[in-house]
């Protein structure tokens, strides 16, 4: 009977690695997104005045 998944112990531990450094980007980059979150929320909401002293005249 033929063994399936036989991998090296170099293998193993280069995929491992791999995968342990991809997820410790991510875990920092979603570390950091939070606390742009937070930021923008302990900001409060947003406003816009739209309204402006410049005045374009459109025709003359």
């Amino acid at each position: 009977m033929r063994r399936f998944f036989q991998f090296r112990l170099r293998t193993a531990l280069a995929l491992m690695t791999l995968c342990s450094v991809a997820l410790g980007w991510f875990g920092k980059n979603l570390r950091e997104w939070q606390a742009e979150q937070q930021a923008i929320n302990a900001l409060g909401p947003a406003t816009v005045d739209y309204s402006s002293s410049i005045r374009i005249p459109l025709f003359h």
